[in-house]
């Protein structure tokens, strides 16, 4: 649980607040860097110690200065966040509003994830302003500067030290690529050419020094300030740390005399401005903190250090190819999943397994009729049956290709709710245990024969009957039935390639379906709306429990068996009006049971 703000004492509570409060893929953007910088500017953050002197008089002390070309009330700043929106939804425009309380200043970034005009509305006083000189500029950075120019910038901040892909691979495969990436030919001469079309009357500051050499440099050019960064330890591995540098940068200057006060009408103005920017991160390799966090937050175990290196590798693998698809324009996302371990061939192994290739699920039960769409009939707009209380917290199969039971508790789920009005877990256990009448427990199954066999039997409810991943011995009659025998009278199968006969189906109840699964798109899905052509190889059963459209997109929202921790909350989104088969051919055989209207009075 995240303390209250007041009781956030320190830089490790104030990253465990963030940690709970922020979506996973933003958090790792934030907390992400290259190889081992950061551990060097967390260990040089360590020896920085307080000498309390608590009997002081402190009432004359003022910490007001000039910074980035205006009166500040502390010589502390926030340094240029990109893609604010990640942390607030207002974005920059909360953190410049924020800065200016507390009398401070933001530097605004080029990569503002906000306009520049509504991040200037929300400032008191012109702001800095960050400059880059990009490898592969298109014309909008320097489109950027114009506009910030045009507002009026209180200083341009050039930075330098991001020289490298912003902390590689985990970045990359989180929160997506940013695209800058500095001329690697930018040097002195480029900078004084730069700072020539700059107004005259603003100040200009270098960011990135982490030598005495270079800030010495600096102020021979006639820059305003410098400020000592690496980046937050998130652009070049093995360099040096941040306070690291500091020390020689600032001995350097002080020799030399740059360093002191000069007062001015009641505020000091510096004679030369030496700032440090800190990133309060932590973490060693990208790839391997991601490993390591992937191997805490899913229990992975492997057999010996071979095995875990082995798992290792193809992690590193599967974040390349995240990376790739996340840096390109898709309508949905990858991430790390609980298969960010696994090869697609071994994934499609342990979780997949619906037998359905000829077979329509429920058939063998009293057929009553085929879901056709009716002309003429009105449909809604959208339906969600998890909204409406018919649809069970998603369940995980785990390691054994069991879909086909999850397929058929869920539809029995929402079903049974609908004419009764109880949600009731059901028992997939008791399918793999017991339903041997063609299905094969944890080496496949289908949802026909599952049907088959509850027909004829009791249904467990799930806590009585807890699900193991593993196919055991059948003791359905130990457990607390929940569903009697004979309160399936049926099935209905929707008319195959027929999309509105599957939505008027789904509008009246979730519906069992087969798609094909066997993609890297399913294997490391966070969300976002599935696009991308998989075939109709039918191999995984799932659950569609409703359907709708964002921006434009329509969709079928699909419940899933791989835990909440995939997807969105356990759920995929996939493209609704797909010809023919559909995506991944979800309207190749569509059915769904029927229970008696009177279902309350059979509850036991």
């Amino acid at each position: 649980m995240t303390k209250p703000l007041e009781e956030l004492l320190s830089t490790e509570d104030f990253e465990e607040a963030a940690k709970n409060c922020l979506p996973e893929a933003n958090w790792d953007y934030i907390s992400g860097g290259e190889s081992d910088t950061i551990q060097r500017n967390r260990r040089a953050f360590v020896p920085w110690l307080f000498r309390p002197r608590v009997l002081r008089d402190v009432s004359d002390v003022d910490l007001r200065c000039e910074l980035f070309g205006a009166c500040c009330g502390t010589p502390i700043y926030l340094s240029c966040l990109a893609k604010g929106r990640l942390v607030d939804k207002s974005g920059e425009v909360t953190f410049i509003r924020a800065a200016e309380k507390v009398q401070s200043r933001f530097i605004v970034p080029t990569i503002s994830s906000v306009g520049l005009e509504e991040v200037w509305k929300a400032a008191r006083h012109p702001p800095p302003f960050q400059v880059y000189v990009l490898a592969h500029d298109d014309g909008s950075s320097r489109q950027q500067l114009d506009t910030a120019l045009a507002l009026g910038v209180g200083a341009l901040v050039v930075t330098v030290d991001a020289n490298a892909p912003r902390h590689g691979a985990l970045h990359r495969a989180t929160a997506g690529a940013t695209g800058v990436f500095p001329s690697p030919s930018f040097d002195w001469t480029m900078l004084e050419e730069l700072r020539k079309s700059f107004p005259a009357d603003v100040p200009v500051y270098l960011k990135g020094i982490q030598s005495a050499e270079d800030a010495l440099q600096a102020v021979a050019i006639g820059v305003k300030g410098i400020v000592v960064s690496n980046h937050g330890g998130r652009a070049c591995g093995n360099a040096i740390g941040a306070l690291e540098a500091l020390e020689e940068v600032a001995t350097a200057l002080r020799s030399a005399g740059f360093l002191g006060y000069q007062v001015t009408i009641m505020v000091k103005s510096v004679k030369f401005a030496l700032l440090v920017a800190l990133g309060v991160c932590k973490g060693e390799s990208d790839v391997s903190k991601a490993f390591e966090d992937f191997v805490a937050k899913f229990h992975k175990t492997y057999a010996n250090d071979e095995e875990r290196q082995h798992r290792q590798e193809i992690f590193a693998e599967n974040l390349k190819y995240i990376e790739k698809h996340n840096a390109g324009k898709h309508s949905y996302q990858l991430g790390v999943t609980e298969f960010a371990d696994k090869k697609p061939h071994e994934f499609h192994l342990d979780h997949v397994g619906c037998m359905t290739k000829s077979q329509k699920p429920w058939s063998s039960l009293p057929y009553l009729g085929r879901a056709e769409f009716k002309a003429g009939a009105k449909l809604p707009s959208s339906i969600d049956w998890v909204s409406k209380g018919a649809v069970t917290d998603p369940k995980n199969q785990g390691k054994c290709g069991s879909c086909w039971s999850f397929s058929t508790t869920g539809a029995l789920e929402g079903a049974w709710q609908i004419a009764s009005g109880k949600l009731v877990s059901l028992s997939e256990q008791q399918l793999v245990d017991c339903a041997k009448n063609g299905n094969m427990g944890c080496q496949g199954g289908s949802m026909d024969l599952a049907f088959s066999y509850l027909e004829k039997h009791d249904v467990c409810s799930e806590d009585s009957y807890p699900y193991l991943a593993a196919q055991g011995t059948c003791h359905q009659t130990n457990c607390t039935k929940v569903v009697p025998q004979g309160s399936i009278t049926g099935f209905k199968d929707v008319s195959a390639k027929d999309m509105d006969a599957l939505m008027q189906a789904v509008s009246q109840q979730p519906v069992s379906v087969a798609i094909e699964a066997d993609q890297m798109a399913f294997q490391l899905y966070k969300g976002g709306i599935l696009t991308q052509e998989c075939g109709t190889k039918l191999d995984h059963g799932v659950l569609v429990v409703g359907y709708g459209t964002e921006n434009g997109v329509d969709y079928w929202k699909v419940k899933n068996s791989w835990g909440a921790e995939w997807g969105e909350n356990g759920y995929i989104r996939m493209k609704r009006g797909v010809p023919k088969d559909g995506e991944c051919g979800i309207k190749d055989q569509p059915s769904y049971p029927i229970v008696k209207a009177s279902a309350s009075e059979l509850v036991v």
